[in-house]
């Protein structure tokens, strides 16, 4: 429901600016604006400090396989190569809604897995 509220850029990754490009670190952790030999991606140099940059991905994952597809889709239309398929991000209120429901969406899924194992764990009461 997210997505079709808000459109598929709301599906926003960590390891990519907001133009759908990679982001690099340096051996010391510092972002670098052209990646060299000895830099790596910052989601395989830093993921903690990357996820922390975006914490309601962690919900919005949970959402299921369509959230991997949105945000491959979402990296896709934000990269500035084709005028007629680059989709500028939102800052307005529906983007924070749509950004809202996918996270809520995925942490309820956690809370149906959750109570499922618990409840197999259990065994037949009664």
């Amino acid at each position: 429901m997210g997505i079709l509220i808000a459109g598929v850029r709301v599906i926003d990754p960590p390891g990519y600016d907001n133009k759908g490009v990679p982001v690099f670190v340096n051996a010391s952790g510092q972002k670098v604006l052209r990646p060299g030999a000895g830099d790596r991606w910052a989601l395989w140099g830093r993921p903690m400090a990357e996820i922390a940059n975006k914490p309601w991905f962690v919900g919005q994952v949970l959402s299921g396989p369509i959230c991997l597809i949105s945000a491959r889709w979402s990296m896709k239309v934000a990269q500035p190569g084709d005028a007629k398929l680059a989709v500028p991000p939102s800052h307005g209120r529906i983007y924070e809604i749509g950004t809202l429901y996918t996270a809520v969406a995925g942490m309820l899924n956690l809370l149906a897995m959750i109570d499922a194992s618990h409840r197999a764990s259990q065994g037949a009461r009664g």
